[in-house]
């Protein structure tokens, strides 16, 4: 602008009109900005006592700005400084109002020389008493094959800790508090037979501890865990698991931190599966095998019975459905051509059937199940039942072999002779009615040797059908004897 203005008066001749316009706009334009000064000024409460006067007199530039930057500024630091001194003021009361909180002066007296490394008792001499028992909420599934059991638990725990005690009447009547786990000293129980790896520093910190202010301590860490449970499967589909969860102390010996079993060592809520219902629990208490000094440990026993009705409906059933169709191979007439067929049918049955039993089993040695020991040896009754047949079909398929005589006389020394007695006796008598019939005298028709040796033959299928019913019957009531004994 005044690189403008001077060049418009360096060249006054041809610029006189505008030369005149811009010393007017500038000249309002300074007056309109003195008259905003005065006014902020008289705004934050100048003490000048002559404020109006100010206003119409014509002031010198530079005192004039001096005089209104400094009020501004003065007035702007009075302001900030009532704002700090009431938020100073506010932050002593809120500060006040939290110390004199009784929750907060609690804590500060539990804790202002509290070293949770120590173990909770006045002498050193004393053992910390753990008592504990299990809830188990519901069971997830019990992996037959791998033998493990997951379920949802959890381990309550209870412990006196002299060192955090407290009147109730001093602190506002507070009698229970939760402080984090971390803060506190714990027992090092381990969990030894879980799978999963969850049971561990930083899962045991997630779970606080609920302090009351007699010294109880009351603290329960659990969820989903997996654990092993080794299982006897002998009287599959029939059989009951016990599934044993040990907890003990990692490092503390017995004489430092003894656990102890609580009254109600288990608890279960409502739950409900498909396949195992719990039937009963058992806590035991003692110490770790194989070791010098005592340890402390806890059992849970979990006593699982399997419900047998799926298994019985679509395993069993069947199985023994086919053993008796397996009878009726000797009843087809050898020239039929089906009893092949039929048997090769119930063994290929059986066989898978097998296979659907052995997808539930765990792959061990150390106990069959008795239903699978059944199911083989009928298999093999099922196989000889074959073998049988197809012998019974060759004799059937050539009478004119060489052993066909010595064959058929052992036969007609037993039950052919008296089978071919009484069919002679009968047929005598219906020829000697028929001749008196007919006033002439009866003549014995003697059986030609084809008709003889099919007879032998059937015979053989009968003697091989009573054989094997027995067989087959014998079986299966030592099977059902061994599944009702303990």
């Amino acid at each position: 602008m005044f690189e403008f203005y001077f060049y418009l008066i360096t060249d006054t001749k041809k610029h006189t009109k505008l030369v005149k316009m811009f010393s007017a706009v500038c000249v309002i334009l300074l007056f309109i900005s003195k008259v905003r000064s005065m006014n902020s000024s008289n705004h934050f409460g100048s003490h000048s006592g002559n404020s109006e006067t100010n206003l119409l007199r014509e002031p010198k530039t530079g005192e004039s700005h001096g005089h209104d930057n400094s009020a501004i500024l003065n007035t702007e630091e009075k302001t900030f400084h009532t704002q700090g001194i009431q938020q100073e003021r506010a932050a002593q009361t809120l500060s006040g109002k939290i110390l004199n909180d009784p929750q907060n002066r609690l804590f500060e007296h539990l804790f202002k020389n509290y070293n949770k490394r120590v173990r909770p008792v006045k002498h050193h001499t004393e053992a910390v008493v753990v008592n504990a028992s299990l809830g188990v909420g519901f069971i997830n599934e019990l992996d037959e094959i791998n033998q493990v059991l997951h379920a949802n638990i959890w381990l309550k725990t209870f412990w006196h800790n002299p060192f955090l005690t407290w009147k109730p009447e001093h602190f506002g009547n507070i009698t229970d508090i939760t402080v984090p786990a971390k803060s506190v000293w714990l027992p090092d129980i381990a969990f030894v037979n879980e799978m999963s790896g969850m049971y561990n520093k930083q899962f045991y910190e997630m779970f606080w501890v609920a302090m009351r202010y007699d010294s109880t301590a009351r603290w329960s860490p659990g969820g989903d865990v997996r654990f092993k449970c080794p299982m006897d499967v002998r009287k599959y589909p029939f059989d009951t698991q016990k599934c044993i969860l040990t907890f003990e102390i990692w490092m503390s010996t017995a004489d430092e931190v003894l656990l102890r079993i609580n009254n109600k060592s288990l608890l279960f809520a409502t739950h409900h599966h498909s396949i195992w219902e719990i039937i009963g629990t058992k806590s035991v208490s003692g110490y770790v095998p194989g070791y010098k000094d005592r340890f402390s440990q806890l059992d849970f026993h979990i006593l699982l019975k399997r419900k047998s009705l799926y298994y019985v409906t679509y395993i069993m059933a069947p199985c023994f459905l086919l053993g008796i169709i397996n009878l009726f191979i000797f009843i087809l007439p050898p020239g039929s051509g089906e009893k092949i067929s039929l048997g090769m049918t119930i063994i290929l049955s059986y066989f898978v059937f097998l296979l659907l039993v052995a997808d539930h089993l765990p792959t061990t040695s150390d106990n069959i199940p008795l239903f699978v020991m059944y199911l083989t040896s009928v298999i093999i009754l099922s196989a000889l039942s074959l073998v049988c047949s197809i012998l019974v079909i060759y004799l059937h398929n050539n009478p004119t072999t060489q052993g066909q005589s010595s064959f058929q006389n052992f036969f007609s020394k037993s039950y052919t002779s008296k089978v071919s007695v009484l069919a002679k006796g009968k047929k005598t008598l219906c020829c000697g009615a028929e001749s008196r019939a007919a006033g002439t005298s009866p003549v014995e028709t003697q059986p030609t040797s084809s008709q003889s040796w099919q007879r032998t033959v059937k015979n053989v299928d009968r003697i091989l059908f009573v054989t094997f019913s027995l067989a087959f019957g014998i079986l299966t009531l030592v099977f059902t004897r061994e599944m009702m004994t303990e």
